[in-house]
C-alpha cells in the first residue's frame, strides 16, 4: 500500500465537486457514485475517532451527497419520506438493535447504524431524488453503460496479464490472488474488491446498453454506434468468467425483451 491510497480517498471529495460544477446534478451524482466505485482503492479503511472507518464507500457517499447539497440543495430538501421507505428504515435500524441485543453496547450500535446509512441509505436517498423518473433512469443507465465502455481496456489488460492494476497503482492486491484463476484463464478485478463484483458490474453495464439500444433512446455514444459498444461490453462481460453474473444478465435481457414485445407501459411506475 502506498501514499496514493490516502490521496485518492481523501482527494475524491474535492475532486467530485468538479462534476457538479460542469454537469447537471443528476448526471454528476451518477458519475461521482460510479467513478468512485470503479477507481477508488478497495479493501482499505482508515479509523476516524467517534465515526465508522473512512473507506471507499464512505468517500463515495459523502462526495455525492455533499456535492448534491452544495449545488442542488433545493431539490435535495424537497425529498419527503414515503411508505415505501420503510424497508430501508428497518434495514438501517435493525443491525444496530442487533448489536445492543448481543451486548456489544451503544457505541457499536451507533457505528453500525452510521455504516448502514453511509453504504446504503445515502445512495438510496440520492436515487429517490434523481432517478425516480423515466428521464432519471435513462440518465443513470447511460452512465452505467459508459462506465462499462471505459472499463474495457482495464479489464482486457487483466484478462491477458492477470489482476495487477490495483497492485501497480495502489501497491497491494485487494483479494486473495489464488481466486483469480478461473476456467483456465484470469478473472479480472481491476479496482474492485473481487472478480465476482467486477463481473456483475460489466454484466449490468451490458444490460443497460441493451435496454438503451432496444428503446432507441440512444443511437451513439462518443460518436460510435451503441450497437458496436454493446457487443464489446458484452464480450468483455462474458470473458470475466462468472456464471452467476452471466445468468442474471441473460434473465434481465429476457425481461427487457418481453417487456418490449408486450409494449408494457412503464410510466405508471414512476408517476
Amino acid at each position: 500500500m502506498n501514499a496514493l491510497v490516502q490521496i485518492a480517498l481523501l482527494g475524491y471529495i474535492p475532486f467530485s465537486l468538479l462534476f457538479f460544477a460542469i454537469m447537471p446534478a443528476a448526471r454528476a451524482v451518477a458519475s461521482v457514485l460510479i467513478l468512485g466505485w470503479l477507481f477508488l482503492p478497495p479493501a482499505v479503511r482508515f479509523p476516524m475517532p467517534g465515526l465508522p472507518d473512512y473507506d471507499k464507500y464512505f468517500a463515495i457517499a459523502f462526495a455525492a451527497s455533499f456535492g448534491a447539497i452544495l449545488f442542488d440543495s433545493k431539490r435535495v430538501l424537497s425529498l419527503r419520506p414515503a411508505w415505501y421507505d420503510i424497508p430501508m428504515f428497518l434495514f438501517i435500524v435493525l443491525p444496530g438493535l442487533t448489536s445492543i441485543s448481543n451486548g456489544l453496547g451503544i457505541n457499536d450500535a451507533l457505528s453500525t447504524i452510521f455504516r448502514q446509512i453511509t453504504y446504503f441509505a445515502i445512495p438510496y436517498a440520492l436515487a429517490r431524488i434523481y432517478f425516480s423518473s423515466l428521464a432519471g433512469v435513462r440518465e443513470l443507465m447511460l452512465v452505467i453503460f459508459v462506465s462499462g465502455v471505459i472499463y474495457i481496456p482495464f479489464v482486457a489488460y487483466e484478462l491477458r496479464f492477470s489482476p495487477q492494476l490495483n497492485r501497480m497503482l495502489y501497491g497491494y492486491h485487494q483479494h486473495a490472488f489464488g481466486q483469480t484463476r478461473r476456467y483456465g484463464g484470469w478473472r479480472p478485478m481491476v479496482f474492485m474488491q473481487h472478480g465476482l463484483m467486477l463481473s456483475l458490474w460489466m454484466c449490468s453495464a451490458t444490460v443497460a446498453g441493451v435496454v438503451l439500444w432496444m428503446s432507441g433512446s440512444v443511437r451513439k455514444v462518443m460518436s460510435i454506434p451503441i450497437s458496436v459498444l454493446v457487443v464489446a461490453v458484452g464480450a468483455v462481460a462474458v470473458a470475466c468468467r462468472s456464471f452467476g453474473a452471466l445468468a442474471l444478465m441473460l434473465m434481465a435481457m429476457g425481461v427487457a425483451y418481453v417487456a418490449r414485445q408486450l409494449k408494457l407501459p412503464l410510466s405508471w411506475v414512476y408517476g
